[in-house]
Formats: C-alpha cells, sequence, structure tokens
C-alpha cells in the first residue's frame, strides 16, 4: 500500500520522511522512489517512538503524518498548504477509516515545534502536547478541510489484534484515563471472542469517561456504549439499561438509534422500530457534518431498511414490506462492470 500512499503526496508536501523499523520487504526501495528520505529505528514496541524520529528529522514548517495504508485526496498543487492558517498551531483532517463509513474529525496536520511530541506505545496521539501549547500561546486548532482515506481495517486483522493486544493493556495501565484505549482493547477482546473481559473494559472505560469528560471522551464512552448494548442483543439480555445511559450521553447517535429500533422491535413494539427505521432512511450520510466519531453508512440504507421491512411485516403491512424488501435487495445487489 505504501506507493500509493506516498503518490497521494506529491505536489502537496516539500519533503516526506520515513521510519523504518525492520521491514524486510521492499518498503525502504519504495519509499526512495518516491523520494522519501528514510531514516532506520529498532523496532521497541513503541509507536510514539518511531513517529518521534521522524518529527526529529523534519525540517518543514508544519507536519502531516499519515500512515502507508491512507491516502491523501486528489487536490490541486500546493492547495493543503494553502488552506493552513498563521493563527493555527494545529488543523484537523477528515479522515475516513474504512470504505462506506463517514469521515470524522482528526487533528493530523501541525506545526513543527519542539514541545509537540507523540506519546503512547500504540494509538499515540499529539493531541496533550498541542492543546498544552495552544492555550499557553493562544493559538486555535483549525479544520484544513481534507480528505484522508484508510484502507487498513479490511481482511484479516487477527495478526494485527495479537500485536496490539498486550500493548493496550499496558496503556490502560499506564493512561487508565484516556478511554479512547479501552475503546480499542475492548473491541479487539470482543473480536477475540473474550466477550466478557471485552464488556469491563468498556466499562471501566465508561467510568473514566465519567471522571474526566470531554467532547472526546464522550465520543469513545459512546463507542464502548454500542458494544455493550452488542453483546447484549447477541447474548439475547436486554440492553435497555446500557441504551438508557447511552442515550443521556449522546441522545443523537444514530447507531444507539438502530440499536434502540432493534430493541423495541424484540420487545413487541414495531410502530417505534418502524419509526427509527425511517428517520435513519431520511438522513443523507454524505451530507452529514463530520464530528468524533465514524458512522457506517449502511445504518443509514441497508441497515435500516432490514430494521423497516421486519417491522412492517410485525406490523401486518406484508404489502409493504415486500416492497421494501424489494429496494433492499436492489440495494443491496452488486453492480455489473460495464461491458
Amino acid at each position: 500500500m505504501l506507493g500509493e500512499c506516498l503518490a497521494s503526496l506529491a505536489g502537496q508536501v516539500d519533503e516526506i520522511i520515513l521510519v523504518d523499523t525492520g521491514s524486510d520487504d521492499d518498503t525502504v526501495q519504495i519509499a526512495t522512489a518516491h523520494g522519501a528520505v528514510v531514516r532506520h529505528l529498532l523496532w521497541n514496541n513503541d509507536f510514539s517512538a518511531a513517529r518521534n524520529a521522524c518529527l526529529a528529522a523534519c525540517s518543514g514548517d508544519w507536519i502531516l503524518y499519515i500512515d502507508a495504508d491512507e491516502r491523501l485526496e486528489p487536490l490541486a498543487p500546493g492547495a493543503l498548504r494553502q488552506r493552513l492558517e498563521t493563527g493555527w498551531i494545529a488543523a484537523d483532517v477528515r479522515l475516513r477509516p474504512r470504505p462506506g463509513h463517514t469521515p470524522y474529525l482528526l487533528t493530523r496536520l501541525f506545526r513543527r515545534h519542539p514541545e509537540i511530541r507523540f506519546e503512547g506505545s500504540i494509538h499515540e496521539t499529539v493531541m496533550p502536547s498541542i492543546e498544552k501549547l495552544a492555550r499557553r500561546e493562544g493559538f486555535a486548532i483549525g479544520d484544513a478541510g481534507v480528505l484522508i482515506e484508510h484502507l487498513g481495517y479490511e481482511g484479516d486483522q487477527s495478526r494485527k489484534h495479537a500485536r496490539d493486544l498486550p500493548l493496550l493493556r499496558a496503556c490502560c495501565r499506564t493512561w487508565p484515563e484516556r478511554v479512547f484505549y479501552w475503546h480499542q482493547l475492548a473491541e479487539i477482546l470482543a473480536a477475540r471472542g473474550s466477550t466478557e473481559e471485552a464488556r469491563d473494559a468498556a466499562w471501566r472505560g465508561i467510568e473514566a469517561a465519567g471522571r474526566n469528560p470531554s467532547a472526546k471522551a464522550n465520543a469513545d464512552a459512546t463507542m464502548l456504549y454500542h458494544l455493550l448494548a452488542r453483546t447484549d442483543l447477541a447474548a439475547g439480555r436486554d440492553p435497555n439499561a446500557v441504551l438508557e445511559q447511552a442515550f443521556a450521553l449522546s441522545p443523537a447517535d444514530p447507531a444507539l438509534r438502530l440499536l434502540l429500533g432493534q430493541r423495541q422491535l424484540a420487545a413487541g413494539s414495531p410502530d417505534a422500530a418502524l419509526q427509527i427505521a425511517e428517520d435513519l432512511l431520511a438522513i443523507d450520510p454524505k451530507a452529514l457534518r463530520p464530528g468524533l466519531l465514524s458512522y457506517n453508512e449502511a445504518l443509514f440504507g441497508s441497515h435500516a431498511m432490514a430494521l423497516k421491512v421486519a417491522s412492517l411485516i410485525r406490523l401486518g403491512r406484508l404489502d409493504d414490506a415486500a416492497l421494501a424488501a424489494a429496494q433492499l435487495m436492489d440495494a443491496e445487489r452488486p453492480v455489473k462492470p460495464p461491458g
């Protein structure tokens, strides 16, 4: 994936610094072919160390950090530079975490400054140092309005999970107040079938968010509520108590709305479930304003339509259900390539 990542930066950056942590493939050759300066660092289970080695080698006024499995959206030459303002210390981009999902805001651009460094051995972040500097110097964090596509969550993730799990356990011990670590730990544990341990991690993350509330902590806690409600439904448990807490925190969250609709259908309230399905279908995911969370666009399409079909069947409106089912099948049918 590296070549396409570096090609997407052409005409937008003055230099590319890549720190290689021990690859045994063609990484270095691909990087140099795209004009990157390659540095080497022995891998020590610390992503921040690699990031900070990159920062130490940079000479530009601004830094964009990007991973090999990401792509910067096509822009006119020099457009990225033109979107940065003098009063900013950093700027958000729109990151689409995987195909078919809505983008969310993430700070990926920032001024080169000796006090701005990454922390955390995994899911590393520069935000504490950026926010500290912004408060002290009176700088703002702006919005560059550019899109980065991330492709790395597709396919089998088992090898990545095996690598990440011990790092996340250690980070949860070292930074127990960072809710995002608990979310990532809970998701990996759930994916590996350790459901009860995943639920315990989720509750610990929610408790941390309650102790130190912020927009970011609340967003991460909302994702933990998603996991708890999903595992309740999968186990045949009533998720009502979880959903009540979740809605108190994020009453407009569409993923929670879908889970509520599924719960209401199971509880014998198809009218209420149908209304939720119709509300979700009325949302255009392309028009959603990016926030701190990303959503599967199927929430506003096939998932909501499936809830609508089931609700109509339960209500005895079989003709309407058949029409909605036909629309669902049309939406999911793969498009044939021309010729």
